[in-house]
């Protein structure tokens, strides 16, 4: 999500990641600050479509630089990974 779709979406509210594995075991997040409230998260989610795929537990955000970005965004499997680019795509109308 981080490297090809947040810049073809402009996705502003995923947390920065500085590195990761080519399968995603490792991955190193810019520190956000914790804890942030289930309304901050209602009031700092966009009306972003296609939507990033994320759970609206406040532990799964937290806040960089004054503003609130999720830190779990991640896919649990293979084949969900498939099904995002595939509504990704869709939502492109265009492969990529």
């Amino acid at each position: 999500m981080w490297r090809i779709w947040r810049r073809k979406f402009a996705w502003q509210n995923l947390c920065p990641i500085k590195f990761a594995d080519p399968f995603g075991f490792i991955v190193v997040m810019v520190r956000a600050e914790q804890p942030v409230t289930v309304d901050d998260v209602i009031a700092a989610d966009p009306d972003d479509y296609p939507d990033v795929h994320v759970e609206y537990k406040a532990n799964n955000w937290g806040r960089l630089n004054g503003r609130i970005v999720v830190v779990d965004y991640g896919l649990w499997d293979a084949q969900e990974v498939r099904r995002q680019r595939e509504y990704l795509r869709l939502f492109l109308n265009r492969k990529i």
